[in-house]
């Protein structure tokens, strides 16, 4: 039978062993992004249907930044996945745990979502003076990821985690 968290770990407290148990920070923090991006981002999609109107391919910003950007947020999932299979072939028991999945199934929609609104953002304008770049929906979600992804620097000391520091 599947667990939701491994077998030396717990969901609460969420601190413990100088650290954030793994299955509480991957599991809160996707459902964080998640949240945001389906809340924000849906309504974001509201005012877009409602006022946006379509782009032609002549007025669209051209360059190579876009194909970049494209092909680095379509790896994204694959790094998720890849992760899943290294944490549970090489790190683990060849088990994973529940918290594993839902990390990765949560936080792949989470990805998708923000790539549909780049491309809602790029083919789109709203009637008002136009912006340059990204809007605050997408920057405020690649700025949460970036803090729960470097949340796992306050959980080098931690024995519940896969990393050991010792020589």
């Amino acid at each position: 039978m599947l667990r939701y968290c491994s077998e030396n770990g717990t969901f609460l407290p969420g601190w413990q062993d100088h650290g954030f148990s793994p299955c509480f920070l991957e599991s809160i923090g996707p459902a964080v992004l998640l949240g945001f991006i389906s809340v924000c981002g849906g309504i974001q999609l509201h005012v877009y249907r409602k006022h946006g109107t379509a782009l032609s391919d002549r007025v669209k910003p051209r360059g190579c930044g876009w194909r970049i950007q494209l092909t680095l947020l379509a790896l994204l999932p694959l790094i998720i996945l890849f992760r899943l299979a290294v944490q549970t072939t090489v790190l683990r028991d060849h088990r994973p745990a529940g918290y594993m999945i839902v990390y990765c199934v949560v936080y792949i929609v989470a990805l998708l979502l923000s790539i549909l609104l780049v491309f809602l953002e790029r083919n789109y304008m709203l009637p008002s003076i136009p912006t340059r770049g990204h809007g605050l929906v997408i920057l405020a979600f690649w700025a949460l990821a970036l803090i729960f992804e470097n949340l796992s620097f306050l959980n080098l000391k931690s024995p519940l985690w896969w990393w050991k520091l010792e020589t």
